[in-house]
């Protein structure tokens, strides 16, 4: 069972508000498309599906507006992350008055992604989280709420500077294990630190040496 279950089966709420992608909010709370706690994105249907349930995404919609658009990999998501943010704090705790809370702000993991960590673009994200996190303890101190709310501030995953890099289909071409830079005999597919090889009608042979050059 999801957290949001567990917590409707005890009378208790969800709510989870995100600026990041639909399909990482969706698995927050999957269940909230069907009556379980609400789900909070601008994206999942920019100006027409911004939340679960349909009451919740009508009143968004007509207090908030649509979400802003995000621009291309280089492009800041503040105003995502600020939209996002704005629909929590006036209406999702004041009105809403939830029981727990899973806020996901995008940034400053899309400038550290597209400028690196440490950088003046992600820095500048960092701040504006700060300026967020502040506005939201005030608020919940204004609602009452100050004193018995825990909260934990915590990263999906983090960064590290990267001073090098192997060009590992260049490197299978020189020892011989792939044909070519452009053949599909060994085809590579890179998720950046991560790299999946697939070895053409899984040969034995040449998926033995691969697997051996690559360890």
């Amino acid at each position: 069972k999801t957290l949001g279950e567990h917590l409707q089966e005890h009378a208790l709420q969800l709510a989870v508000v995100s600026s990041g992608s639909t399909g990482s909010s969706l698995l927050l709370n999957p269940h909230a498309r069907h009556g379980v706690g609400t789900l909070v994105n601008g994206y999942f249907d920019p100006g027409r599906l911004v939340a679960f349930p349909p009451e919740v995404n009508t009143t968004i919609l007509e207090r908030f507006g649509p979400a802003p658009a995000k621009g291309g990999p280089s492009d800041p998501h503040q105003a995502a992350v600020d939209w996002a943010e704005d629909v929590l704090r006036e209406f999702v705790l004041p009105t809403l008055r939830p029981d727990v809370v899973i806020n996901w702000l995008t940034e400053p993991d899309h400038m550290q992604h597209a400028f690196g960590a440490g950088s003046p673009e992600s820095l500048r994200m960092l701040h504006n989280n700060d300026r967020h996190i502040g506005r939201i303890l005030n608020t919940l101190q204004a609602l009452g709420l100050g004193e018995r709310t825990d909260i934990f501030v915590i990263s999906d995953h983090g960064f590290s500077r990267v001073t090098f890099a192997v060009n590992v289909v260049q490197e299978l071409v020189e020892a011989g294990l792939k044909t070519s830079l452009e053949s599909d005999d060994v085809v590579l597919a890179s998720s950046d630190q991560a790299v999946l090889l697939h070895v053409r009608d899984h040969a034995p042979d040449q998926l033995h040496l691969v697997e051996v050059a690559v360890v």
